[in-house]
């Protein structure tokens, strides 16, 4: 089960600052505003140095950042948009001056830094911070509110909680993704990680939805009803099979899904639960060979741990 621990009021402001200076491969941040008084210097320094030489993985390193209860196309007369906005297109020029400057653009060539150019309010009411695509906190707080007669109220108490969990991180950011669309991610990246971590978020809340455990079958058209029921994802699914030249939904899918292995196992039921690699699966979908029946085999988590999620994080 995943480790947690909770965040009183006083207690958040030290927890961000500390999320974001130990982060080492990417940051996300929610919040309803965006105000210098809560995305104050010191948080925006903390971002611009991640994309710096002093951090050991500055080449790949990625910052999200979605913000704004009202949609883009809103009216912008609200003061409070209007600097919200002056805000986000600063931070984005600063990480992008040391991206320009002290990238591999061999290594690296695309931007690391999200929403690549809309500027919101993006629709969202949401409030957390995901470090490293493992430790999630959700928060009631307006984490970048930062209004003082917020935390002057005698009544004023909000409440965190921080969770050690790769998938629900995975999952947090891929789902906010998935909802911005493709504004928001990279439009034309010349590598499709971007898309790939999108369809892997639509795969884990498929088997979510399945109560952690379902046939192949069952997960497969759980993940199709919602790639092709629902518009933006259609979209952004049509875009990548395009881009990639790829023509057989099946075998891309397929293809996702392996990437998962270290946290998905398939089993199959008939043959006293061995366990078959999503690679080999993959290979004979490819291959044309009707080999295995997708109802006969079993869809689940691997139980994980904290140490072993942690472990594998560093082997990367």
């Amino acid at each position: 089960k995943p480790q947690y621990s909770f965040l009183t009021t006083e207690q958040h402001r030290s927890f961000v600052i500390e999320s974001i200076a130990t982060s080492q491969r990417s940051v996300a941040l929610a919040s309803d505003q965006l105000r210098s008084t809560g995305m104050d210097l010191t948080i925006q320094n903390l971002i611009v140095e991640r994309y710096q030489t002093s951090n050991p993985h500055f080449n790949t390193f990625e910052s999200r950042i979605y913000w704004g209860r009202q949609w883009e196309s809103s009216s912008h007369e609200d003061e409070e948009i209007i600097q919200g906005q002056k805000l986000l297109d600063n931070l984005r020029k600063r990480c992008k001056y040391e991206i320009k400057h002290n990238y591999n653009w061999e290594r690296r060539p695309r931007v690391g830094f999200f929403p690549v150019s809309t500027k919101g309010p993006m629709g969202t009411h949401a409030k957390f911070l995901i470090q490293d695509n493992l430790r999630t906190l959700v928060t009631s707080l307006n984490l970048f509110g930062g209004k003082s007669e917020e935390f002057d109220a005698i009544d004023a108490t909000e409440l965190g909680i921080v969770i050690d969990c790769g998938r629900l991180a995975h999952v947090f950011q891929g789902e906010m993704d998935l909802m911005m669309g493709a504004r928001y991610i990279d439009r034309y990246p010349r590598k499709f990680e971007t898309y790939i971590h999108l369809f892997q978020s639509v795969f884990y809340t498929a088997l979510a939805d399945e109560g952690g455990s379902c046939t192949l079958e069952e997960l497969m058209e759980r993940f199709f009803t919602r790639i092709f029921d629902t518009q933006q994802i259609n979209d952004i699914w049509q875009q990548y099979m395009t881009r990639t030249g790829k023509e057989n939904s099946l075998q891309t899918a397929l293809k996702v899904l392996k990437d998962m292995e270290p946290t998905i196992i398939v089993e199959d039921m008939v043959d006293e639960m061995r366990r078959i690699p999503l690679k080999t699966i993959h290979t004979s979908v490819k291959n044309g060979a009707d080999v295995y029946n997708f109802t006969e085999l079993s869809v689940s988590h691997r139980v994980e741990t904290l140490v072993s999620i942690r472990d594998r994080f560093e082997i990367q």
